[in-house]
């Protein structure tokens, strides 16, 4: 809006295939294995997976190692099988876990473990500002490759006209950035592994 203030924007929440096609969309911003045929897309960004807890609750409950998530609640974004993919990789799937939450989505699985409702599996792109501000932190250096991305996706026609073209490429501008800036030390981060011109996006967060 800073640099474009002649476009108005239109965000709309949603994950949603058939948002590709719908002619009143102009450009998606989809999570998912990129198998949309018929339409031009491009990678936006991975994913890493890895544990965040607010710090009340790690403080007043601690976790050294991967045995000690059995004291807490376990906070889900999807049906189950991120968590295992991270408990694989940390060699825990044989630990007995208590109550379990499913919440959705990334970003509200991650928002109850800031308010210390329990553990969330975080991601890089929805936990590291949080990270960052203190109002979360990873107990582990341990992450995991999510299965799937963000990709950039749009019908084939809408691709060459203009203000998608300025949106993309503003877009993949604004993650080269913030990948450059992500490469200095944070703490608590994991360390392994016409009238005027109108664009309509839909944006969706991953489910995690």
């Amino acid at each position: 809006m800073a640099q474009y203030p002649d476009i108005r924007l239109t965000l709309i929440p949603s994950n949603d295939a058939r948002d590709i096609r719908a002619p009143e969309i102009d450009v998606c911003v989809h999570y998912g294995n990129g198998s949309w045929s018929d339409c031009w897309m491009r990678k936006w960004s991975g994913l890493e997976l890895f544990p965040v807890v607010s710090p009340t609750l790690i403080n007043n409950r601690p976790i050294r190692t991967v045995r000690d998530l059995a004291d807490h609640v376990f906070l889900h974004g999807d049906d189950g099988r991120e968590w295992h993919t991270w408990l694989a990789a940390a060699d825990g799937l044989d630990l007995e876990r208590g109550r379990r939450h499913h919440l959705g989505d990334a970003r509200t699985a991650t928002e109850a473990a800031v308010h210390g409702h329990g553990v969330a599996l975080g991601d890089s792109v929805t936990a590291s500002a949080l990270l960052a501000r203190g109002m979360l932190v990873a107990p582990f250096s341990l992450s995991v490759p999510a299965v799937d991305d963000f990709y950039v996706v749009c019908r084939n026609e809408m691709k060459s006209t203009p203000i998608v073209q300025l949106f993309i490429d503003w877009l993949f501008a604004e993650k080269q950035q913030a990948d450059s800036r992500a490469d200095a030390p944070v703490a608590g981060r994991i360390g392994i592994r016409r009238k005027r011109p109108a664009l309509r996006v839909v944006g969706a967060k991953p489910a995690s």
